[in-house]
């Protein structure tokens, strides 16, 4: 997902970072289905090797049938903060960005989701019942982890099955209800580091696997992974999923989808629904940026107070 409030300059210079080849190939590989995923993993498994499998959530598992709360809509809006807040540490930039993740957070209690592809579940569940463990690493926070397990099952997907557990007892405690969380099976970042985190849940786990098969449909993110894996010494794979590719890029095409999104966002504002995206696209006047700056902020320009 690319929710980057926590570690946007960190993920960017490791994007820019030179990384060792995977088998003296990419150290990712893009695909546009997870079965060539799935396949590696459970064939390395068959080959006698400890496997981890860890999948991303957003825009790799799972994705809005709606505009409002997809990952292209959150990275529109960060950008739009941005813009306003070039620094994020100048007040009142930190609490415009704290509105921003707590209208999020509302969105995701509210929203159902569907799979990215019909093969998504199946193949989670085959790992599974290959005997592969197999967890989720996202950059959701803490405070909808029980939305994120109601989306998951919702779509067939169980990662307390044969993850670490329901929850791990030395989990270092966080004094913010939004930040990293382990709980049935998925690894939640708060937007922090992936690859620190994934590390660090194999040692409060101790468990050791030979290889890490890792995919992701943000690039930056896989390059963490491979990074932290190659610097623990675990072997990885790591796939770049591209299936959203093509939605991701028709949303930043021009303003048309970005309209539909923001009468989505008003509407969810004013009452609490979420309007599928066809009936937002009927909704008029069709509100501007600064109209839903101050639905999120409640102001029109997120750098005044």
């Amino acid at each position: 997902m690319r929710k980057l409030w926590a570690f946007a300059a960190f993920l960017a210079a490791a994007a820019g970072a030179g990384l060792n080849a995977w088998a003296s190939e990419a150290a990712q590989k893009t695909v546009f289905e997870m079965s060539p995923v799935i396949d590696d993993a459970v064939n390395e498994s068959l080959g006698g090797k400890k496997v981890l499998a860890v999948f991303d959530i957003d825009n790799t598992l799972l994705t809005p049938p709606q505009l409002l709360g997809s990952n292209q809509w959150f990275a529109d809006q960060w950008a739009s903060l941005q813009k306003y807040c070039p620094d994020l540490g100048v007040a009142p930039c930190p609490t415009r960005m704290s509105q921003l993740l707590r209208f999020y957070d509302a969105v995701e209690e509210k929203s159902r989701q569907m799979t990215t592809e019909p093969s998504v579940a199946p193949g989670v569940g085959a790992l599974q019942a290959s005997g592969v463990k197999t967890i989720a690493l996202t950059d959701r926070g803490g405070s909808i982890a029980d939305a994120t397990r109601r989306q998951l099952l919702e779509n067939g997907i169980d990662f307390a099955k044969n993850g670490f557990g329901e929850s791990l007892a030395d989990f270092p405690a966080q004094s913010d209800p939004r930040g990293p969380t382990y709980q049935n099976g998925v690894m939640m970042t708060a937007g922090q580091n992936k690859g620190q985190w994934l590390m660090t849940l194999l040692r409060l786990t101790g468990f050791k696997p030979d290889l890490v098969v890792y995919a992701d449909d943000n690039p930056r993110y896989v390059a963490v992974i491979v990074q932290a894996c190659q610097n623990a010494g675990i072997s990885v794979h790591a796939y770049r999923y591209g299936r959203m590719d093509e939605a991701v890029a028709k949303y930043n095409q021009g303003d048309d989808l970005k309209a539909v999104a923001r009468s989505e966002t008003r509407r969810f504002a004013a009452d609490g629904d979420i309007l599928s995206d066809g009936a937002a696209s009927d909704v008029l006047p069709i509100p501007a940026i600064f109209e839903i700056n101050e639905l999120i902020y409640g102001v029109p320009d997120p750098s005044k107070s």
